[in-house]
Order: structure tokens, then C-alpha cells, then sequence
């Protein structure tokens, strides 16, 4: 019983990979750096710098702080 649970979870893990991969294969090189980039930006208000930013090259991830 506890292999075939195993087997169900690596067949998952499989899949899970191979859809990665599959994504990834499809990305351009501008959009995997862009996943490699997470942007902080010390404001609370979005403006056009921003916007031109994040329209460049999309960041896998964004902060938006504004300082204490």
C-alpha cells in the first residue's frame, strides 16, 4: 500500500516537472531573466517610471513599500 502511494506522488511530481519544463521551453530569454528579478519599489504610488519598468522586462516578482 505505502509503494503504490509513493508511486501515485512521484507519477504527480512527474507531471508536475514535465509542465514546468514545458513552460519554461516556451519562455523567451527577455522573460526567463524577468523570472530571475523581483523588483522593490519605495513608493506607494504607481507611475509612469514604474509602469515602464514592469513593461520592459515583467519581474517574476514586485514589492511595493512605501518607507515607515
Amino acid at each position: 500500500m505505502k509503494i503504490v502511494n509513493f508511486l501515485k506522488y512521484v507519477r504527480y511530481i512527474m507531471t508536475f516537472y514535465e509542465r514546468a519544463k514545458e513552460l519554461v521551453s516556451k519562455m523567451t530569454i527577455e522573460e526567463k531573466i524577468g523570472q530571475m528579478l523581483i523588483v522593490e519599489y519605495d513608493s506607494n504610488n504607481v507611475d509612469e517610471n514604474l509602469k515602464t519598468i514592469l513593461n520592459s522586462t515583467p519581474p517574476g516578482g514586485f514589492i511595493l513599500m512605501q518607507e515607515n
